[in-house]
This record gives structure tokens, C-alpha cells and sequence, in this order.
């Protein structure tokens, strides 16, 4: 408790003592309270007297209006997502539009114009979301309407009514509005969200003796939210394994691999792998399907093995290869990986 609530909130007649001004802390002194105090020595301010309340409430009024203008502040220089504007122009990810006065009428013989610029070269579309829509229906809207990507739309719509756009071009998409001089409605609340495009499929098939299998975007860390499906197919019938070589593994580790994780012959892998450690696996059936997988939080560097097709017997198929996987190696840094089946794997 520091001098101002020993001064303020004390109790005890003990604790009501006068006290030397000298014991308290520099810059800081007891103003004795004669009025509404004890024998005129420091005492406890008595929150129920008018002057105390007064200056409480001027203190109270003086915060609030220098808080009220911080977040003036705040909001001229970062941007409001919710617009009444009649004109704008906005290129964030998300913005709320509503008609002029909203939820009350619009007025009559108004003519608005929105318009979302494209964000970056990421961004493919844009999502208008009507949360609300309540214009004067009239035949073919020519009276009140918004115009959207040619489309005129008038009357009511049902909550969640949407449509998507796709950026042409000249990197934007106009909302338009207009009334005229008869019946109103309410107007319109739409939720405006700029979708990103679609990420390239990471789907991996192979039918090679020897390839190279990776995560999305390696060696750049991949992306959030991946499902990736590689597929081997068997380079020769008499193929019976699979060895994949370590170059790197670095996946998001949890200690049931339920965040990000490879999953092969039913086993989820995660975390960090030695480079050079070799999987050994078996393959029996045409097909071997492997499945990438990662959420919606953490991202790491990923993975990239150098993985091998083993045939059962050398000496009925020589092919001209030279192998990065000795026998030896195998032998002594393998670890065993069962595949009994090429279905597509799931959780």
C-alpha cells in the first residue's frame, strides 16, 4: 500500500495518528482534513461528502475525455473497419460497410460508390457478406439498388446472402448504390473479406527408382493448414522395399503428433530427424501412399528425403543406378517402417 492509501484508507485510530511530514515521501504532503476528519490530524477522505464527490467526478471526466482521445487518435491513423461513408475506397482485408444513417433509413436521391482495391498478388477475390439488405423492391431494381460486378440487387435478402468476386485486371471491385426520391428502406450492412488465392496442390506422385520426396516450399519453411499426398508407385514388380534416406526433417513436434505430422504405414513422425537416418520400408502392393499434414499454428522448416526403391532380387533386374544407400548403411542405421496395404492414409 503505498502514502496516498495509507493516508486515504486507513482504518485504526492507531492507524489516524498524526504523522511527521517528514516520514512521507518527498513531494508528497498531509493536508489535514479539519472539515471532515478527527481533530484536524490526517484522516481517511469520506467518499460520501459533496466535495469529495466533485472531485472524483472532475477526475473521472478528465480521464475518460483524454482516453476518448486516444482512441480518436488511434482510429484516424489505423482506419476504422466499420464505414457510413458515401465514397471509399479500401484496401484492407476486411471491411463492414453500412448505408448512410444505418440502422435508421437512407436518405432519398443518393448515389454511393464503394470500391476494394486488391490487397497484394496474393489476394484472387473478394467476398461481400450481406449481413443485412433492405432496399425498395421495385421490377428489374430500377429505382433502389446496389450494382455489383453488373449485377443489380434490390428488395431484401436473407442473412448470410453472399457473392464472391474475382479480381480482374485493374486489381479492384466498385459497389455502387443508388435511391431515388420515393420509398426507403433500411439500408444494408455488408461484411466486405478479401480472399487469398487458392495455394498450388503439394500431391506428389512418383513411379522412379530413386526421387527426391519434400514438404511445400522447401527448403522454406512449409505452409499452415497443408494436406499433401505422395504416392509411389513401383518401378519394377520385383521392387519389395522402400528405404528414404534423411536430408532434413523438422516438423512442428507434439508428443502424439497431432499438430503437424508425416504419416507413413500408419505411424505419425514429427519433430527432428537425423540427417542420414534411413527409413526402411516395406513395399508389397503396387502402391505406397504417404500423407503430409499441417494446422493452423505453427510452421517449421520441413522436410526432404532421398528415398530408393529396393528390388528382392538383384541378380533377375540390374538396372543402371548408382544408389546414395549402401547395405551396410542400411543394415546398421535403418529403422522399420511395415506398409501392408496402398489404400490413401487418413487420421
Amino acid at each position: 500500500m503505498d502514502i496516498i492509501d495509507k493516508i486515504l484508507c486507513s482504518d485504526s485510530p492507531t492507524q489516524r495518528q498524526p504523522r511527521p511530514l517528514d516520514s512521507i515521501d518527498s513531494g508528497i504532503r498531509a493536508t489535514p482534513l479539519n472539515r471532515y476528519g478527527e481533530s484536524g490530524s490526517p484522516s481517511r477522505a469520506h467518499l460520501g461528502h459533496p466535495e469529495t464527490k466533485m472531485a472524483l467526478l472532475w477526475t473521472t471526466t478528465l480521464l475518460l475525455v483524454f482516453l476518448a482521445g486516444c482512441c480518436c487518435w488511434a482510429s484516424s491513423t489505423d482506419g476504422d473497419p466499420e464505414v457510413t461513408e458515401c465514397e471509399l475506397t479500401t484496401g484492407r482485408t476486411l471491411t463492414v460497410i453500412k448505408s448512410a444513417g444505418f440502422p435508421a433509413r437512407y436518405g432519398s436521391n443518393v448515389d454511393c460508390k464503394y470500391t476494394v482495391r486488391r490487397r497484394s498478388r496474393s489476394v484472387c477475390s473478394v467476398t461481400f457478406l450481406f449481413n443485412v439488405m433492405d432496399l425498395e423492391q421495385s421490377p428489374n431494381c430500377t429505382k433502389d439498388y446496389l450494382l455489383l460486378s453488373g449485377e443489380k440487387m434490390c428488395g431484401s435478402k436473407p442473412i448470410g446472402f453472399s457473392r464472391t468476386i474475382s479480381f480482374a485486371d485493374d486489381d479492384q471491385v466498385t459497389m455502387s448504390f443508388h435511391s431515388d426520391n420515393e420509398t426507403r428502406g433500411l439500408g444494408y450492412m455488408v461484411t466486405v473479406v478479401q480472399q487469398d488465392c487458392p495455394l498450388p496442390t503439394c500431391d506428389f506422385t512418383s513411379d522412379q527408382l530413386e526421387f527426391v520426396m519434400s514438404s511445400p516450399n522447401y527448403p522454406l519453411p512449409y505452409d499452415n493448414g497443408r494436406t499433401c499426398t505422395y504416392t509411389v508407385q513401383k518401378a519394377h514388380p520385383l521392387v519389395c522395399r522402400l528405404l528414404m534416406k534423411v536430408v532434413a526433417f523438422d516438423v512442428e513436434e507434439d508428443p502424439h503428433c497431432g499438430s503437424d505430422f508425416l504419416i507413413v504405414g500408419g505411424d505419425r513422425l514429427c519433430g527432428v530427424m537425423t540427417e542420414g537416418q534411413i527409413l526402411d520400408i516395406s513395399f508389397l502392393n503396387t502402391t505406397l501412399t504417404m500423407e503430409f499434414h499441417s494446422d493452423h499454428v505453427t510452421t517449421r522448416d520441413g522436410f526432404q528425403f532421398n528415398v530408393h526403391q529396393e528390388l528382392c532380387d538383384i541378380s533377375s533386374f540390374s538396372p543402371e543406378y548408382t544408389s546414395e544407400i549402401s547395405a551396410t548403411s542400411v543394415a546398421e542405421t535403418t529403422t522399420d517402417v511395415s506398409v501392408n496395404n496402398s489404400t490413401p492414409l487418413t487420421e
